[in-house]
């Protein structure tokens, strides 16, 4: 899979061995059942097996505003 759009992510950061990283087998499942359904049943099917990551991305983003609000300035990651 071409990840150019990540790479910048990862060096900006510091991440390295990130070209290197192999999905998981659950991952792998996963995302190919996604792939699948996606591309061989209807439109609706497609965005239902979609949709429970956009719930999870929403979770994680609202875990993440409260931690910084809980944190304010007392921690800081710079990129390097």
């Amino acid at each position: 899979m071409k990840r150019s759009y990540i790479d910048p992510f990862f060096t900006k950061w510091g991440i390295d061995g990130a070209a290197d990283a192999k999905p998981m087998p659950q991952t792998l499942l996963y995302t190919s059942y996604m792939l699948r359904v996606v591309t061989t049943r209807p439109f609706a099917e497609g965005l239902a097996v979609l949709l429970p990551c956009f719930w999870v991305y929403m979770h994680v983003g609202q875990c993440m505003l409260k931690l910084r609000d809980e944190l304010g300035d007392s921690v800081k990651r710079s990129p390097k």
